[in-house]
């Protein structure tokens, strides 16, 4: 590593809905500073990578994830957020739904976890401060993008969408309102097919129109 009087990281904060709760990947540190204490996914900032280019990498390095929804979101600079030098954190976004992700440890990390939001505790460095960051705005992008697709699997029911709003802001909505709000929106469309083998009677499949995100009004 050069030296530098300020070093730079990125952090990445995985976000997947998993049994109707929110959840965190998060890793299990092999060294110190924090040895053993669980923290987000991240790592120093190589001479010839962009930011997005290092979160990818540390991210895949340390828990096999790969080519998921990844936004920057801002940075923490404090000084004394890592006990052995100045370090700035730049942090991502990332979103993944459930089916799709894969979580197995590499040699950068003891362990992979995928925890929910609300039951972790005591992160290392002041991951726990990035953690709500990343849970404060992924909440509020709810209401003005349509960032719910990359919770998604490629084709679901309206009720599966609902459940990822509800799950994400912590509270009920009425379906009639949500579905009525939805189809507003003019995000979706179907797919000429049907759920089924479920308990109750074939629900309609939806996609969304564009894969990239999308503002909303």
């Amino acid at each position: 590593m050069p030296e530098a009087k300020t070093f730079i990281t990125t952090d990445t904060v995985v976000f997947t809905i998993k049994d109707k709760s929110l959840c965190t990947v998060l890793i299990k540190r092999k060294n110190e500073p924090f040895k053993w204490k669980r923290a987000l996914p991240g790592g120093f900032l190589e001479h010839n990578e962009t930011a997005e280019q290092c979160a990818a990498r540390e991210l895949a390095e340390e828990t096999h994830i790969k080519d998921i929804y990844l936004e920057q979101l801002g940075a923490f600079s404090d000084i004394w957020r890592d006990p052995r030098w100045h370090t700035m954190s730049i942090w991502f976004l990332w979103l993944i739904d459930y089916e799709n992700l894969e979580t197995l440890p590499d040699s950068d990390a003891e362990e992979v976890a995928l925890l929910p939001y609300k039951a972790i505790w005591k992160l290392a460095f002041d991951h726990n401060k990035i953690l709500l960051f990343a849970y404060q705005r992924l909440a509020q992008k709810l209401s003005h993008t349509d960032i719910a697709k990359y919770l998604l699997p490629d084709e679901f029911t309206l009720s599966q969408m609902q459940q990822v709003y509800e799950t994400v802001l912590g509270e009920k909505i009425d379906v009639r309102n949500f579905r009525k709000w939805i189809s507003g929106l003019n995000l979706i469309q179907e797919t000429g097919t049907k759920l089924t083998g479920m308990r109750f009677r074939p629900a309609k499949l939806y996609r969304f129109k564009k894969q990239e995100l999308q503002f909303i009004s």
